[in-house]
């Protein structure tokens, strides 16, 4: 598939009616959206206030804090300790 970059002359005198009409008609498609999108963003807020809700736009995840985070590297920590120690330790005085 072969991609053709269709770059528009230069403005001119000849072709400012073409290019006058192309802007237009951004800018009536700019309108479009932001009128859209006003509409969706209303109904949006109805949704969020009806009972029935989606899970995944409502859940936030809070950031783990600090704490949090070095307590469970500890846990970690403890339990690679438990495994590397403990289990021959217990199988020692299990089977001696």
């Amino acid at each position: 598939m072969k991609h053709v970059l269709e770059i528009p002359p230069p403005i001119t005198e000849e072709n400012k009616d073409r290019y006058l009409e192309e802007l237009s008609k951004i800018t009536e498609a700019d309108d479009w959206i932001e009128r859209h999108s006003i509409e969706n963003k209303s109904n949006q807020d109805v949704n969020k206030t009806g009972q029935h809700r989606d899970a995944k736009t409502t859940f936030e995840e809070e950031p783990a804090k600090f704490y949090e985070v070095v307590i469970e590297a500890m846990l970690g920590l403890v339990g690679v300790i438990i495994l590397f120690f403990g289990v021959p330790i217990l199988g020692f005085v299990l089977f001696y």
